[in-house]
């Protein structure tokens, strides 16, 4: 009885995601920036448009329910006129920025920008983001179509992502002068280097207010941000398990070495919105899992880590995806398979 305790103790420490978030400073974006009080400060509006948006209130940033997970609310920031611009910030005192800092967020295009974009040579802008630690800065925008882009590291980097329209994760991690990027919450970073961009701000800024002939179109679900380190996924304090849209939990079924390399069929299939995925694997091994749409476009990754011999139990969170048929693949260093699934809603 007691090994078996001692066992299980050892399999959640190793294998749950459910631990403190006290590290985390949370914005759920339920409500407009003015109103919320996020670690002892007060989000504040700025390089308002004079005349305009200069009011210190929200004149395009909206709550709104979500219209895929009942009883969550994002915040909708639009701006379509070209002449009102408008950002909020909150500054979240860093005093050392080579202990470097992590912030995580969940976004999406809104749907208006999705009916009007790559038209009359704006750009069409789903998501901003500005880093500032009190000696550097980097700027994270999506844009139409399907780009990231990470501005001042090195001399800027766009990269190519597809889908970037839809609900992701993404993750900045600043050190000093280093820069990295991750989505979906994947161990390798998309994009990384050396900010090229100086500045005495220290603060989180969202809502893009200097570009012009930008047309900005986003929903934000949720913002965290942590200053005691710069964290991969997987490292320091795990994120919230309050958060939506964390598609993935893994954990051991059983400590027995499975005799061959196996990846079965999810259950339940059809299933809404979640789904769970087992599998066996024989030697201590790189493991990926992967998710595709039914055109073979990547568009989450579950899993992606060193793990030894055993029996695993995945879980996939599909509320922000659509009806229709998607596959998921294991990849080892020696092996993969992949099969069909079906989400029903």
């Amino acid at each position: 009885m007691k090994n078996g305790l001692i066992l299980f103790i050892t399999i959640i420490f190793v294998f749950s995601f459910t631990y403190t978030n006290a590290q985390w400073v949370i914005y759920d974006c339920s409500t407009l920036p003015e109103l919320t009080t996020s670690d002892g400060m007060l989000w504040e509006e700025n390089d308002n448009t004079s005349g305009l948006t200069e009011n210190g209130v929200s004149d395009l940033f909206s709550v709104v329910d979500d219209t895929e997970i009942s009883g969550n609310k994002c915040i909708l920031i639009e701006e379509y006129e070209g002449v009102k611009k408008e950002s909020f910030s909150n500054d979240w005192g860093i005093s050392d920025p080579l202990v470097g800092l992590t912030c995580v967020f969940r976004v999406k295009a809104a749907d208006n920008i999705l009916s009007v974009q790559a038209i009359n040579d704006n750009t069409y802008r789903y998501a901003y983001v500005s880093t500032r630690n009190g000696q550097f800065r980097e700027e994270f925008t999506i844009e139409y179509p399907d780009t990231l882009d990470l501005s001042y590291a090195g001399e800027g980097i766009r990269v190519h992502l597809p889908n970037s329209s839809g609900w992701h994760i993404y993750r900045i991690t600043m050190k000093g002068d280093e820069v990295k990027l991750y989505v979906d919450e994947n161990t390798t970073a998309v994009a990384e280097g050396i900010t090229s961009k100086t500045t005495s701000n220290n603060f989180i800024k969202i809502g893009k207010t200097t570009t012009a002939n930008s047309i900005y179109g986003g929903l934000f679900d949720w913002i965290v941000w942590d200053k005691s380190g710069a964290y991969a996924p997987g490292e320091g304090t795990p994120l919230p398990t309050s958060l939506t849209g964390l598609t993935t939990s893994v954990k051991e079924l059983n400590s027995e070495i499975p005799n061959d390399f196996n990846l079965t069929q999810n259950y339940p299939n059809p299933f809404n919105p979640s789904t769970t995925i087992n599998f066996s694997i024989v030697n201590t091994t790189n493991v990926v899992l992967k998710i595709y749409d039914a055109q073979g476009s990547e568009l989450e990754t579950l899993l992606s880590k060193q793990m030894p011999a055993g029996n695993y139990s995945a879980t996939w969170d599909a509320a922000g995806f659509a009806s229709g048929v998607y596959f998921y693949r294991l990849i080892t260093n020696e092996k993969s398979a992949i099969n069909k699934m079906i989400l029903l809603k």
